[in-house]
């Protein structure tokens, strides 16, 4: 019997959006420019100190989908604000313009289903808790731009498996990736200095860490509870410095 494959549609009211699950990564990555922007309506704005651009403050919509418009009374997108989308658990896929400069603290967190988010080219920082529970996130893809995540931005993103950081990234803040439970594979950005305190602890599943320095200090427990790491990384890491338990 041919395999059948059943596609259920979903036009997301007032966002104009149109939705197919399941569906691969590949048929997935559907560009800004094949879908509909979200309408303002659905935001709450307010200006930048400096009053040319936009910051996102809150989401008023319940759409499972939401494209962040680039513009809004014709000021540039330029943030995504401290708990914007704060426990929006119908959402499941976001995309953000490339004008969006900083996503802040908690923009995320609690988005249970929250399967896809694509991150723009210009994006520098990413604020702590950000994603944090995120618990549907299995794959996130970093613009080159990024140069800053925060404390605990990924922590309790059950599901993330791959992380491959730029090496634009200057700073990851302490408990970044703490309790990813399938995490499995991380690539350091070239010359990173500091694995801050608990950033991967809880990592449990944790087996391949690429471009480990020859130089870098290592805060507390930051491979703490990484229970699968093998013994040819744990030697590594002892005689680069570290002191902790695994």
């Amino acid at each position: 019997m041919p395999k059948q494959v059943v596609v259920f549609a979903m036009w997301c009211i007032g966002l104009g959006v149109l939705v197919s699950h399941p569906v691969s990564a590949k048929q997935n990555a559907v560009s800004r420019a094949e879908v509909k922007e979200t309408p303002a309506k659905f935001f709450q704005y307010g200006l930048t100190p400096g009053r040319d651009g936009i910051i996102i403050t809150r989401y008023l919509g319940k759409g499972i989908a939401v494209v962040l418009p680039s513009q809004i009374d014709g000021l540039p997108v330029v943030e995504v604000a401290t708990k914007a989308f704060y426990r929006c658990v119908s959402l499941v896929r976001v995309s953000l313009p490339s004008s969006v400069r900083m996503i802040g603290q908690h923009a995320f967190d609690g988005c249970t289903k929250l399967a896809r988010i694509e991150l723009p080219d210009g994006l520098r920082e990413i604020r702590h808790h950000a994603f944090r529970k995120c618990v549907s996130l299995a794959g996130i893809v970093f613009p080159r731009s990024l140069q800053v995540i925060g404390q605990d931005v990924f922590s309790s993103c059950e599901s993330l498996v791959d992380v491959v950081l730029p090496n634009s990234v200057k700073e990851i803040g302490s408990g970044a990736f703490r309790d990813c439970a399938e995490l499995a594979s991380v690539r350091l950005p070239v010359g990173v200095k500091n694995l801050a305190d608990g950033l991967f602890e809880g990592c449990r599943n944790l087996v391949e860490l690429g471009n480990l320095p020859e130089k870098v200090s290592f805060g507390v427990g930051v491979f703490a509870g990484c229970y699968r790491l093998p013994d040819v990384l744990k030697r590594s890491v002892r005689k680069l410095g570290y002191e902790g338990e695994f």
